[in-house]
């Protein structure tokens, strides 16, 4: 009888340890595939902050018009705007993923929230204010509307990104590469996937180009787009990016959601507006027991220095999937060898 309550002691307390990483995903662990559950899960929420004084009579003109252009219903933008007034000595900084109030404003910044416990990072910034142009550019580009007619119409997107021709064999890819893929993955996943090129030099594509975290002059770049926009983590560059890699990172989509194994700690999702017929479709979706098969009908400019220094945040986004897929999975282990041993020593 000890031993017994002893193990359920240590069997608690490591639920308790576990407990506030796996709260946040649980509600998808029975979803059918990592592929399928991000299709049911809400997309990550962006915040595009306005670092102002709290007296300054021009600042709530210029926040009217941001919210004008990002906050349309219809487009249904994963971005919301947010005013700061930088002398509330009650901000927390560390919430906007910055040590500090900015040294000078007005400022505004994109910042998203990743990891496991999330934490928050600068995407990109704009001084004193984004552009009308600056706004568009955040709502849609190119190849992000591509990427929306590739998800609804495919079971996911190989998104590409040539890169500096001066890297030789780094920097692009043939399209046969592609080609292939896209025929294997016709016949394992029916409808199959679709590559998606963007070229990283367009301004249209700074928000993508920011999110990716990749360099007009680095090498070629390939990353996998699954559920309603979402990244998966890590991606590929250069003479990583092969047939069999781009086959073992959509593998990962075709396995059961689990609490260890779940869409939301595997990658982040893009700034991007999303139509609501697609919506429509997929509130539709009855996840069966397990896997579920689904189908959707489809109807350079450089960066002020206004923020203090941060990190790469295009880098550091799909890093902090990384990081917090491989924080849970240690925990877990953790637990469990506890568990085992306690046990253990408890019987002898």
């Amino acid at each position: 009888m000890g031993k017994f309550r002893s193990s359920r002691f240590v069997a608690l307390v490591a639920a308790v340890m576990l407990g506030p990483l796996a709260a946040p995903i649980a509600d998808a662990c029975d979803s059918g595939t990592v592929r399928d559950a991000a299709l049911m899960a809400e997309r990550g929420v962006y915040r595009l902050c306005v670092f102002v004084k709290s007296d300054d009579a021009r600042a709530s003109d210029e926040i009217k018009r941001i919210e004008s252009r990002i906050n349309d219903p219809a487009a249904k933008l994963n971005v919301q705007v947010e005013r700061v007034d930088v002398d509330n000595p009650n901000v927390d900084w560390e919430s906007y993923g910055i040590p500090s109030a900015p040294p000078e404003t007005p400022v505004a910044a994109l910042i998203g929230e990743g990891g496991m416990p999330k934490r928050a990072f600068v995407l990109d910034h704009w001084q004193p204010y984004p552009t009308d142009d600056d706004l568009a550019a955040i709502q849609t580009s190119p190849a992000r509307e591509k990427i929306k007619d590739g998800i609804a119409s495919h079971w996911a997107v190989v998104l590409y990104s040539p890169g500096d021709p001066a890297l030789g064999a780094d920097s692009t890819l043939p399209d046969e590469l592609f080609k292939e893929v896209e025929t294997e993955w016709a016949e394992k996943q029916s409808p199959g996937v679709t590559t998606v090129r963007f070229d990283r030099s367009d301004p249209a594509e700074r928000m993508l180009r920011a999110f990716t975290g990749i360099d007009a002059e680095g090498p070629a770049w390939a990353g996998i787009v699954f559920g309603r926009g979402k990244v998966l983590a890590p991606p590929l560059t250069g003479s990583a990016i092969t047939k069999e890699n781009i086959g073992k990172l959509l593998e990962g989509l075709t396995v059961p959601c689990t609490c260890l194994q779940e869409s939301s700690v595997l990658g982040l999702d893009i700034p991007m507006t999303w139509d609501a017929r697609l919506d429509e479709v997929i509130a539709s979706i009855k996840p069966a027991g397990g896997y579920f098969e689904t189908m959707l009908d489809p109807a350079g400019q450089p960066a002020p220095a206004a923020i203090a220094p941060q990190p790469q945040p295009g880098r550091q986004v799909l890093g902090i999937a990384v990081a917090a897929a491989i924080a849970l999975a240690l925990v877990a282990v953790t637990a469990t060898g506890v568990v085992v041993y306690r046990a253990r020593r408890g019987a002898a």
